[in-house]
């Protein structure tokens, strides 16, 4: 099993059907579908490779769940980080979890500096948002329209899907590896 299959189930059957609502913008599974091959090649294209591990910290959005789809079709893994928590905390998950790439949005923009100042393997930002795009990072639409849609990696079963932060009985955060197959059981 693998996440990815779902959504590839939802255009087969319901192309043209309602996938997300994000204010006045509404995609149907089929164009959902298109924007995920294309956020995955521009991860690609910035050098994500298998294993390559992309945080995201955001308020939802359609953006957030094209980037749990994304992350999975181009061989990575997804690390969400938890909006409550300060940038110390965060910046701890970045470096504990080889965090190469970061989707950030309007909500934490000014958070930036301070969280990513220390970081260890941070390689790209993907902005999402209609403010002033940060310095060195990528705007997150630009990436996408830039790009042609990439092939399923098709990562899956035994395969991690995700690094998932909780609060330790230490009070450091413990990364828990959950596999596709753990995910869709």
């Amino acid at each position: 099993m693998y996440i990815t299959q779902g959504l590839k189930r939802a255009i087969q059957v319901n192309a043209n059907g309602i996938a997300t609502i994000d204010g006045d913008q509404i995609y149907t599974w089929k164009q959902f579908g298109v924007r995920v091959a294309k956020l995955a090649a521009a991860l690609q294209q910035l050098g994500l490779c298998k294993d390559s591990r992309v945080a995201i910290l955001s308020m939802n959005g359609s953006h957030y769940l094209e980037t749990y789809y994304a992350v999975p079709w181009a061989d990575g893994i997804l690390v969400p980080l938890n909006i409550r928590l300060a940038p110390t905390e965060l910046r701890y998950m970045l470096n504990d979890g080889g965090v190469e790439y970061l989707i950030i949005d309007d909500a934490f923009r000014e958070m930036l500096p301070t969280l990513i100042a220390g970081t260890n393997s941070l390689k790209q930002i993907l902005y999402v948002g209609t403010g002033e795009v940060p310095q060195g990072a990528i705007p997150y639409e630009e990436a996408i329209s830039n790009a042609s849609p990439a092939c399923d990696a098709e990562r899956g079963g035994n395969q991690v899907a995700g690094i998932f932060y909780t609060g330790g009985t230490t009070g450091t955060p413990k990364g828990v590896m959950l596999s596709h197959d753990n995910i869709m059981s």
